[in-house]
């Protein structure tokens, strides 16, 4: 296992400047991505043409003094139409699979560098106390300090007991391996890994980026 850490390693210190400008901009692309799918879009305003109202002439061309008015449904009158308002629009961008993918692995290549993953075989509470999360964390050798860092556990099952003792920890964040959040996993200072031979998964994957 060593040895295959260090030639990753040597591998990427090797391209080292080269690979961060690739790596960035593909991180850069699954946020601006990501962010982008969190918009909804729905805000719409009514034009002219959709106000319902009178069709009446307000008052006669000429002879008044006036400047022309032909519609109460005009922008300048209150309760008229709105001029160049925002329309329902989808803000999705495509990205490729295999964008998500190196991404997925760039961050993970990111933590085992900075020594910000841990392993974990299993989370093993009986009752959903948040006070028994925390102790059974800080047991593990886990440097937990929820004040100051951020924290993703990434674990297969999501049991009931693991969700509800963590609802009440700020900056602490829970995905399945089916269902990773890369945006959680960018933000997170330490990925907390639940399961059993998965330091050999992880390595493996990130072999293949390389």
């Amino acid at each position: 296992m060593e040895k295959k850490i260090i030639k990753i390693l040597k591998i990427f210190k090797k391209n080292k400047e080269k690979n961060i400008k690739i790596y960035n901009h593909l991180i850069y692309l699954y946020i601006k991505y990501y962010l982008n799918s969190q918009r909804k879009g729905n805000s719409k305003t009514k034009e002219k043409g959709e106000i319902k109202g009178s069709t009446r002439k307000i008052i006669k061309q000429k002879g008044t003094g006036n400047a022309r008015k032909g519609s109460i449904k005009n922008p300048l009158f209150k309760g008229g139409g709105r001029i160049f308002g925002p329309k329902k629009r989808n803000y999705r961008i495509k990205l490729n699979k295999n964008i998500k993918n190196k991404v997925y692995k760039i961050l993970i290549l990111d933590k085992i560098l900075n020594k910000r993953i841990f392993y974990l075989n299993n989370i093993n509470i009986k009752t959903y106390k948040t006070n028994k999360l925390i102790l059974f964390l800080l047991k593990n050798k886990i440097n937990f300090d929820y004040n100051k860092f951020k924290y993703l556990i990434i674990t297969k099952k999501i049991n009931k007991n693991l969700l509800l003792s963590s609802r009440n920890i700020k900056n602490l964040y829970i995905n399945s391996y089916n269902n990773i959040n890369y945006f959680n996993f960018f933000l997170a200072d330490y990925i907390i890994f639940v399961g059993k031979n998965i330091k050999k998964f992880l390595i493996n994957n990130i072999l293949k980026l390389i």
